[in-house]
């Protein structure tokens, strides 16, 4: 079994000399981990209720993840001590007035539903972010090609600031081997979760060298026919020949 990449907890306290610190809604991997913390800081607890394990896919959208991981005991515990916290405020708070939290998926880290939870963790996004795939906030139409302007700039900042020249875009399919692809690229989804491939060049000289490298490529492809068309022609001949010879005999 493979260590843990991230982990998400809906309250998480620790104590360092005399400061005392409460994370809500906690969402960490590996890469974003607090100053000073492991990931196995945030798996001690005192007893463990239930344990599944699920497999996720690449294309999984929050939708999948959501229905494949709820459990009937999970929906009853987030909206029980949802509830719970809702009658504990209007209790100790005076001008609490529950009426106003009608729209409000949290109060103070309570989630209403486990969807919620995902959602307003960024849980989501982490287990995306293990697996090498980020999220764009846009959304790419049906047969668009490459990147806007605008979304280029998005795209950019997202990553980093990486300097972009041009875009193409391809949707993300299983047959594809993405360890054929060249070219610079990255695994997005946009704001529908759908999962992209996004090329990208960074100047005119990538575009040069892609297109030599494929020209070559091409050009071993068609040699390699066009010499096993000459050596399948050869081979007739040579069997028509001894054909006809042995006729004489």
């Amino acid at each position: 079994m493979q260590d843990p990449a991230m982990y998400g907890k809906r309250h998480s306290a620790f104590c360092s000399g005399y400061n005392f610190t409460v994370y809500s809604l906690l969402s960490v991997t590996k890469d974003t981990l607090p100053t000073g913390f492991e990931l196995e800081d945030f798996l001690e607890c005192v007893s463990t209720v239930s344990c599944s394990m699920y497999h996720i896919y690449k294309t999984d959208r929050l939708f999948d993840i959501v229905n494949i991981t709820r459990t009937k005991q999970i929906k009853e515990t987030f909206k029980s001590l949802y509830e719970d916290h809702i009658n504990y405020l209007e209790k100790t708070k005076p001008f609490f007035d529950k009426k106003f939290l009608k729209y409000e998926k949290q109060v103070d880290g309570y989630c209403k539903t486990y969807t919620a939870f995902i959602k307003h963790t960024g849980f989501y996004y982490d287990i995306d972010q293990t697996i090498g795939i980020g999220h764009l906030p846009f959304r790419i139409k049906e047969n668009q090609t490459a990147l806007t302007d605008e979304q280029v700039v998005e795209f950019m900042l997202i990553y980093g600031g990486i300097r972009v020249h041009n875009t193409f875009i391809l949707k993300f399919d299983y047959t594809i081997d993405l360890s054929t692809i060249k070219m610079k690229h990255c695994l997005c989804k946009d704001d529908t979760g759908t999962l992209y491939i996004i090329g990208y060049t960074e100047s005119q000289e990538d575009i040069a060298v892609g297109v030599m490298e494929h020209t070559l490529k091409k050009y071993e492809e068609i040699a390699k026919r066009d010499d096993n068309v000459i050596k399948a022609r050869l081979k007739k001949l040579i069997e028509a020949y001894d054909s006809y010879e042995g006729s004489k005999n």
